[in-house]
């Protein structure tokens, strides 16, 4: 499918969308637990449904759902922080996602970019001076999105497992 063929519709995620986003989110989870295993596990159910209902009843978080439809595409999450405790960090406004999914049987479709535009002027409208994310080390598709976007490299987050763990 290509996105002209499509009508994609970006909205706020609402209550009744609960069991769709749900079922997004296995699809991540699963993806992350068998390329990362060291730090994602599969959540069960209940769990994926009480994370994604403790952000759509938080403020602080916002969820943009895309549509085809009445299915389910993708989502968006992302919220608004800022730096008030350390006092060599800027205090600027920034937005930061925390997840984007796109359903595997809608990838390259426009849906990853249709979340990002909406999520974009949300941030802008709040008054975010950027946009932050993570993104995995094993997930290049993901980064190739986020450069053609214009995400550039900020910091990058390094580990070292233990023998004694």
């Amino acid at each position: 499918m290509n996105q002209r063929s499509m009508n994609i519709q970006v909205e706020k995620a609402q209550q009744g969308d609960l069991s769709a986003l749900c079922l997004l989110n296995k699809q991540i989870c699963q993806q992350h637990a068998q390329h990362a295993p060291n730090v994602f596990v599969i959540p069960s159910s209940e769990q994926i449904t009480q994370y994604m209902q403790n952000i759509l009843d938080h403020s602080d978080s916002e969820i943009w759902i895309a549509k085809l439809g009445n299915q389910a595409a993708g989502y968006v999450i992302a919220r608004l922080t800022r730096n008030e405790s350390v006092p060599f960090l800027t205090t600027h406004l920034v937005a930061r996602i925390d997840t984007i999914v796109v359903d595997d049987e809608f990838q390259h479709c426009g849906i990853g970019q249709a979340l990002f535009a909406a999520c974009q002027q949300w941030c802008e409208q709040q008054g975010a001076s950027e946009i932050r994310l993570e993104v995995m080390a094993f997930n290049q598709t993901a980064q190739r999105f986020y450069q053609q976007l214009g995400f550039s490299s900020q910091s990058h987050i390094l580990s070292m497992s233990l023998s004694s763990n």
